[in-house]
């Protein structure tokens, strides 16, 4: 477990119940509260097998973090702790975004790294195969 999910745990644990980040990515949201499982439902086992999918993974989970916070703070717009963690959270899932964009052909087409000659996604392949 890494030291921001503790801290994340720590403050709001005192009010709701949360879900690791492995976990909440799992049943799609942070709070143990909100989750309600579809009948028969099971849980998804999120095996990445490159480097390149562990990034992504770890992408989406701090991602699910930010929004979670983001709707929890709709609610309770003064929540300084709160406030803090997702700051926190929003720092450590723009610095994925950068390491992973540069790493690997940017995903979003808002990225500033799009905008080059030739266009990115013309010189990688199509994750289902082929250029």
């Amino acid at each position: 477990m890494n030291n921001i999910y503790l801290e994340t745990r720590a403050v709001l644990e005192k009010d709701m119940k949360i879900y690791d980040p492995d976990q909440a990515i799992k049943v799609g949201t942070i709070f143990k509260s909100l989750d309600v499982p579809y009948k028969d439902y099971k849980m998804p086992s999120l095996l990445p097998t490159t480097q390149k999918e562990a990034l992504m993974l770890e992408i989406q989970e701090y991602g699910l973090f930010v929004h979670d916070l983001s709707l929890y703070l709709d609610v309770y717009p003064n929540d300084e702790n709160a406030i803090n963690l997702r700051k926190k959270y929003s720092k450590e899932y723009n610095d994925l975004i950068n390491t992973f964009q540069s790493m690997y052909p940017p995903f979003s087409l808002a990225s500033d790294e799009i905008n080059k000659t030739p266009f990115p996604w013309s010189t990688t392949k199509f994750p289902w195969g082929g250029k």
